[in-house]
């Protein structure tokens, strides 16, 4: 993790250099990998909602022949905390 910071704090105030990371649960990260300076900007992507998860599910199963009891209806109601990840 000391690594990490280093390298972030190495970058120069030019702008050359951009990262990019991601995770599902920012809670868990270390405040010091967060503060501003570091990461600058955070964009959320929200969970997809019904008719988004309806759209992965379609897109993931459209080229598998699927057995007669399953109900993608159901799974896609089955949890709401399910991102396009987890449906993959």
């Amino acid at each position: 993790m000391l690594e990490l910071l280093n390298q972030l704090d190495g970058f120069d105030s030019r702008g050359d250099v951009k990262v990019i990371m991601a995770t599902n649960r920012i809670e868990t990260l270390d405040p010091a990998l967060i503060r501003p300076g570091r990461i600058d900007r955070k964009i959320e992507f929200p969970l997809p909602d019904e008719k988004t998860k309806r759209r992965i599910f379609n897109i993931h199963t459209s080229r598998m022949t699927l057995a007669e009891d399953v109900n993608l209806q159901e799974l896609i109601m089955a949890k709401d905390d399910l991102s396009g990840a987890d449906i993959k």
